[in-house]
């Protein structure tokens, strides 16, 4: 997500990205074959690890892949980025003290504190002084808002600078719900939902939300959601699975 997609977002354009939690590599170039905008890389719930990462943004080629980190630290941020990634996501972000620390991990001086390092994504040490005048203004930084401790802060994290977008994580944030009540409504979460969005749209910030099915989707969309997070690979294939020998032994009974 460069500045032209943060753009492009704002004015309406779609996005449609799925979650790659899969190690083999494939997976990403077929996704990325198929047309998807951007992929979804997960290192937070899946066993993938920086080489397997590494690979898929390889297989990727010119799809933006974003990576999910399996936790807030400057050493997964570093690792993430210099090995190409287009940007981080980051999962369950819920202040203004969490959001300067990512800043200050994903953002060259004078912005932020990232060290410099000579990996793959500055061409192993042959585009050096490229990447280094571009990448605060390309790399995109997007923060997860999945539980509702962070309600109360949205307005300041809203106004906080070099951050790229927001990413709604409705299941983790139905769950911070229900520590609170059991019995949780889906219309309870929608509205929450629905509140983050206005935030984000208030302040002009582009906000995604994951979509596990069309029916989903389709409903994201009438909301206003742009940036679109549908289906896992895994569950993918599954599912896919699942309908394929379920039509078969119907068929073989008919």
């Amino acid at each position: 997500m460069n500045k032209l997609f943060s753009k492009e977002l704002l004015q309406g354009q779609l996005f449609f990205g799925t979650l790659i939690t899969l190690p083999a590599p494939e997976i990403s170039e077929m996704a990325a074959n198929a047309g998807f905008d951007w992929l979804f890389v997960d290192m937070e719930h899946s066993a993938l690890g920086m080489k397997e990462v590494q690979q898929h943004l390889m297989a990727a080629k010119n799809t933006p892949c974003f990576v999910r980190v399996p936790a807030h630290s400057e050493e997964w941020s570093k690792r993430v980025l210099d090995a190409g990634a287009h940007g981080i996501i980051f999962p369950n972000v819920q202040n203004v003290i969490e959001v300067r620390n990512i800043i200050s991990w994903c953002r060259y001086p004078p912005v932020g504190n990232r060290s410099a390092g000579l990996s793959r994504a500055q061409g192993f040490g042959q585009q050096v002084a490229e990447y280094f005048e571009s990448a605060n203004s390309t790399l995109s930084i997007i923060i997860q808002i999945e539980h509702i401790n962070a309600l109360p802060h949205l307005e300041e994290m809203a106004a906080m600078k070099s951050i790229d977008a927001w990413f709604i994580g409705p299941y983790d944030l139905m769950m911070s719900m229900k520590k609170e009540n059991s019995k949780v409504s889906p219309e309870a979460v929608e509205d929450i939902i629905q509140t983050i969005f206005e935030v984000a749209r208030n302040h002009h910030i582009p906000c995604g939300i994951y979509a596990p099915d069309l029916l989903t989707t389709q409903q994201r969309l009438k909301q206003g959601f742009h940036l679109i997070a549908t289906g896992i690979d895994s569950s993918i294939l599954s599912n896919h699975y699942r309908h394929q020998l379920n039509t078969l032994k119907i068929k073989s009974c008919q």
